[in-house]
């Protein structure tokens, strides 16, 4: 079975979360892919650092960050796509949701998941 999981979010516990879904997706056998797209491609290509939340803190006392889930499922085959527009875009670092970036990153998704589901 096919899984397909979009990030948009800076969130760490959101990031955690879906990290966690995609490491049980492929623990299970299916094939993931991620497309990262909004706030997330700043937190990806480290552009964005993560406050030292409370969460955050308890998180790397037992070691379950959700870059170290998504490094460690890297071999199990998850594929992760990143949003071209939406991390060449500068709006997403001086806003929390530009109208304009959500709409251009949603119609992307919608050509993501259409081409991704004829290749499959």
């Amino acid at each position: 079975m096919k899984v397909g999981v979009i990030l948009t979010s800076d969130d760490p516990v959101k990031l955690y979360e879906a990290a966690t879904y995609v490491a049980t997706e492929l623990a299970r056998g299916n094939e993931v892919v991620v497309f990262v797209t909004g706030r997330a491609t700043l937190v990806f290509a480290g552009r964005l650092t993560l406050p030292d939340t409370p969460e955050m803190k308890r998180m790397k006392e037992l070691h379950v960050v959700w870059d170290e889930l998504l490094a460690a499922a890297r071999p199990m085959g998850v594929k992760i796509i990143a949003c071209e527009t939406a991390s060449r875009s500068s709006a997403w670092a001086n806003s929390t949701t530009p109208s304009s970036a959500l709409l251009t990153s949603s119609l992307l998704c919608i050509r993501f998941w259409r081409r991704w589901e004829r290749a499959g």
